[in-house]
């Protein structure tokens, strides 16, 4: 039967609640929120299945997913229902790691890009060419290196749904006399001329609350600029060669730190501090206004993006480390699916997944609408996608570093937000020590991976 595409208009009744996250609301409301059925009845009607999914969304980004869920069990509930159990990210891998040694895993697992070469490594990740290729997904539909980076051994093994890169949100409302957008977007920014702006736009005030800040900084969130910072300088934080050997804790380990360290302790000629303090809501002081720079992660943006007479948020890849840096390159990950040895796997189950990763896949523009990057070239050509505001990621994926395809990779950089964020509140001072700690620590947990 020839397939015919379905436009499905979601009423907000059908929304189930996402679990809570930091951040924003769990329901994106429904303006152009169509969702795409290109799934007939004719592909169903021989299956009578449940599918489980697990997966780590539980932020702003949640409604998405839930929304997605909706669509599909609207109409094929009868045939292929999909149930969806999310676990906040800690409780997410905790609860994966444990269900491989009975081989209770759900039917279908969203795990980060960071993840897939760990659990390759445990032989419990399922070959998912076949249940791939069934679903008509191709190679050639990915862009750059999305596809081959999940393969192993020529099989693949994790399929990319997005991408999340840590980028530098910023108030154009509050770029100072004397500066413009152009300089923020330019290929010559620096860490230097960030904090030049911030101390420009960072305004004093008896009331806490009326301070407007050069940067809202997400103390908790430091990793992934640490590594912004040291791929710019052509660092990676492992190699597969020697992959229990940390290569963070080196002379650009040292700059990039410090060029990090350097943004929410810069003062100004009166010894105030341009960032907001340590245990603020960045996303809430930027939010109202108040900052005129915050580095987050692209997820944020249903939080950090919006228009009104204190906020015109802009965003941009991270600065450059200094101006001896070629290219403003910025660290990110990607969600992708897997499947994984499972007692209940069948031949029916398999035929259900592909028809729903074909159904993910074809709504990837609209997914990409909760704060993700699309890797994919049909997705990031649809003028949907084109209208977000994050749209010149895909445009510019050769400024993105992706996670290292090592097993070790995130026992190597699961302790850099750790030390980085002691440097960055001023607990810490010396960098080189700190990183040394950090990368001992990092090689003792990537012995036992």
């Amino acid at each position: 039967m020839k397939k015919h595409v379905l436009l499905l208009p979601l009423l907000a009744s059908l929304l189930l609640s996402g679990c809570g996250g930091s951040g924003g609301s769990n329901d994106p409301g429904f303006v152009d929120g169509d969702i795409k059925i290109n799934i007939t009845e004719d592909d169903v009607k021989d299956l009578k299945v449940n599918i489980t999914l697990w997966s780590p969304i539980t932020g702003p980004d949640s409604g998405y997913l839930q929304n997605l869920i909706t669509a599909w069990n609207t109409k094929f509930s009868n045939n292929v229902k999909l149930t969806s159990d999310p676990l906040q990210e800690d409780a997410h891998y905790t609860r994966l790691t444990t269900s491989l040694t009975d081989n209770s895993t759900a039917d279908l697992v969203m795990i980060h890009r960071s993840r897939v070469a760990q659990f390759q490594k445990t032989g419990k990740m399922r070959d998912i060419t076949s249940i791939v290729a069934e679903a008509g997904i191709k190679k050639d539909s990915y862009l750059s290196t999305f596809w081959d980076s999940n393969l192993f051994d020529n099989k693949l093994y994790a399929l990319t749904y997005d991408l999340l890169p840590t980028l530098l949100y910023y108030n154009k409302k509050l770029i100072p006399q004397g500066y413009s957008e152009q300089d923020i977007l330019s290929p010559d920014f620096t860490v230097e001329k960030m904090i030049e702006m911030m101390k420009k736009a960072y305004v004093d005030n008896s009331v806490p609350s009326k301070i407007t800040y050069g940067l809202a900084f997400n103390y908790a969130y430091t990793e992934n600029p640490f590594l912004s910072f040291l791929y710019q300088q052509g660092q990676k934080p492992v190699e597969a060669s020697n992959p229990t050997k940390p290569l963070f804790n080196n002379e650009k380990g040292v700059i990039a730190a410090s060029a990090l360290r350097d943004l929410p302790l810069a003062t100004n000629d009166e010894g105030k501090k341009l960032a907001s303090k340590s245990g603020t809501d960045h996303l809430n002081v930027f939010s109202q206004g108040r900052a005129l720079f915050t580095i987050d992660g692209l997820w944020q943006s249903t939080t950090a993006i919006n228009h009104n007479d204190r906020l015109d948020t802009g965003l941009a890849f991270l600065p450059k480390v200094n101006s001896s840096i070629s290219d403003r390159l910025a660290y990110g990950d990607s969600h992708c699916f897997s499947l994984f040895e499972n007692a209940s796997k069948s031949a029916e189950k398999d035929k259900a997944i592909s028809l729903l990763l074909k159904y993910f896949v074809d709504n990837t523009s609209y997914w990409c609408k909760g704060g993700k990057a699309s890797v994919r070239s049909d997705a990031a050509s649809e003028d949907a996608y084109k209208q977000l505001e994050w749209a010149f990621v895909s445009d510019n994926l050769d400024k993105i570093r992706l996670p290292e395809s090592i097993y070790t990779n995130n026992a190597i950089t699961s302790r850099i937000g750790v030390y980085c964020s002691k440097l960055c509140e001023g607990e810490l001072s010396d960098v080189q020590k700190a990183l040394d700690d950090c990368a001992q620590e990092a090689e003792d947990l990537a012995k036992k991976a």
